[in-house]
């Protein structure tokens, strides 16, 4: 298994339950092959530019390990969602 990090962006409109859920989702997505070491909730937060007529979003960061079928599922999951403003996977530093 690898070390990846993601950040997603959700749009700042939508109800906490909402929100929620698709954290939950994340989690049970990775946490089925792999696990998440870190998790932060880094709030709403002003974007640097304007994004699908959104000027700000809530910012969510994880740190995982997983094969990289679930990072593939991850993506889709992330694509398909209509609450997910951008997002960022990165292979992370193995020595950390």
């Amino acid at each position: 298994m690898e070390k990846y990090e993601t950040i997603f962006i959700t749009k700042s409109d939508i109800t906490q339950k909402q929100r929620l859920a698709l954290i939950s989702q994340i989690q049970n997505l990775i946490s089925t092959n792999g696990e998440i070491y870190d998790m932060q909730d880094l709030g709403l937060k002003k974007l640097a530019y304007t994004v699908h007529n959104y000027n700000e979003g809530y910012y969510d960061f994880i740190k995982f390990k997983s094969p990289k079928s679930a990072v593939e599922a991850l993506r889709k999951l992330y694509q398909n969602s209509d609450i997910v403003l951008k997002f960022l996977i990165i292979l992370s530093d193995s020595t950390e």
